[in-house]
């Protein structure tokens, strides 16, 4: 994973309906490992039910270390523990990516077994065209109608 630092990473521009201190602490950390901790944690966070996130990058490096290091955030967490579940690319699932293990499906879990182990569980949707590149984090809870959404875009 690349060094995130405020002269590699530059301020993006969100939108969002979190909480109105929830944003302005975001946007004040954005740019280091505790901002993007904080919000990956956030939108895993049980009281956030229905909530989103857009961020707009100005690099693909940007970008990329966001993801990085969100995965990295829910693989190592303790507190909320949170499943990787599928991750698709261009309409293709990808198997695996370094230490993760995906599975092939992103239709949403709906069922409370499909929760025994974890609290949340993380369908990742990739796109890139070469000048555009997007991601979209659907963070699934028990009993909940719809996926918590992290938008990422270039």
């Amino acid at each position: 994973m690349s060094k995130l630092t405020r002269s590699n990473y530059l301020v993006p521009k969100i939108a969002s309906n979190l909480s109105d201190e929830t944003i302005a602490y975001i946007n004040k950390n954005i740019g280091s490992p505790h901002g993007i901790t904080s919000i990956v944690l956030s939108m895993v966070d049980k009281n956030n039910i229905g909530k989103y996130i857009n961020i707009q990058f100005d690099t693909a490096m940007a970008v990329n270390m966001f993801v990085d290091y969100a995965l990295s955030v829910w693989k190592t967490n303790k507190a909320v523990k949170v499943s990787v579940r599928s991750y698709k690319q261009n309409d293709s699932f990808i198997k695996e990516m370094d230490e993760f293990k995906f599975e092939e499906k992103d239709d949403p879990p709906v069922s409370y077994v499909d929760f025994l182990k974890f609290d949340a569980i993380v369908d990742i949707v990739s796109n890139s065209d070469g000048a555009k590149l997007s991601y979209t984090f659907k963070i699934y809870r028990l009993n909940e109608p719809v996926p918590r959404l992290i938008n990422l875009t270039l």
